[in-house]
């Protein structure tokens, strides 16, 4: 058994503060916007920044929730990965489909960019990982 000082010597891992906190925040305001009621009526919004609005939140979404539920080297991280990006696809046509409750329009293009956006989000991710040496 090792004295109380030695205790104190121990190396710790690095705490990941407040990550499932972020998560959650990022999620609601996701949530949020993605359902306020739709500020260009009569479909006046600019198509192509809309998907690459769409495209951007899920890649910070998916990159948050793989930097928050995965662990670098791990077994499991490709499981947690491939979980990541399946729930992200999912969150993101539950999404478009409750949409037009709020006088939004379901669209399956905004869903592909979500879904592309996630990929992106996760392998950003790993790569920034791999670049650190901490895959």
């Amino acid at each position: 058994m090792l004295a109380p000082a030695e205790k104190n010597l121990r190396p710790r891992p690095p705490a990941r503060r407040g990550g499932k906190w972020y998560l959650a925040a990022y999620w609601l305001c996701l949530v949020l916007l993605t359902h306020w009621p739709n500020p260009f009526p009569m479909r006046g919004e600019p198509q192509h920044l809309d998907k690459l609005v769409h495209f951007t939140l899920y890649c910070v979404l998916a990159g948050l929730a793989a930097a928050t539920f995965t662990k670098a080297g791990s077994p499991s991280t490709a499981w947690r990965l491939l979980g990541v990006l399946l729930l992200a696809a999912a969150f993101g046509l539950i999404d478009e489909a409750t949409q037009p409750f709020t006088q939004r329009d379901f669209d399956w293009w905004d869903w592909l960019a979500d879904c592309l956006g996630a990929a992106t989000g996760v392998l950003a991710l790993c790569a920034w990982r791999r670049s650190h040496q901490r895959c």
